[in-house]
């Protein structure tokens, strides 16, 4: 089942650079940015990423005590919609988005996901090339990313 998800910057950015953005339309039915996201960013987006802005900008000032603009929008989005995944890299984000009890994915989460959905071929490959554009994954996400996926 095809859901809607809530994306972080470092999730873009990342993707992006890899050339591999694509990915988040063919394996999510929507794909949502808040306004703070859009504005980090900083390119011109597809289409097909929705850009939304929270209700309730006080909520946003308190997380902003914890997290950047980006992962707060992103937090407060998840919290206002509901049932929406989030996709948060940042490990304060993530530890924030699961004491609220959101439900969270990571960059690597959305690459297990699109194997699953026989969007790619190989995580492995993923991963090099994610690592070759700078993105930091422990040895042990590593190891269990591509244990997952039924690599090792």
């Amino acid at each position: 089942m095809r859901e809607e998800v809530i994306i972080d910057t470092s999730c873009l950015i990342i993707l992006k650079r890899i050339g591999r953005l694509e990915i988040l339309k063919e394996i999510y039915e929507r794909v949502i940015i808040p306004e703070g996201v859009k504005e980090e960013f900083g390119e011109d987006l597809p289409e097909w990423i929705e850009v939304e802005g929270v209700k309730d900008e006080g909520q946003v000032k308190v997380m902003e005590m914890y997290v950047g603009r980006g992962e707060a929008e992103v937090l407060v989005l998840g919290l206002e919609r509901g049932s929406s995944l989030v996709v948060i890299d940042d490990r304060k984000g993530r530890r924030l988005a699961r004491g609220l009890g959101l439900r969270l994915s990571g960059t690597i989460g959305v690459i297990i996901r699109a194997k699953e959905a026989g969007e790619i071929g190989s995580v492995r490959s993923i991963i090099e090339e994610l690592e070759g554009a700078g993105f930091r994954l422990s040895e042990s996400l590593k190891r269990k990313a591509l244990e997952l996926a039924g690599e090792i």
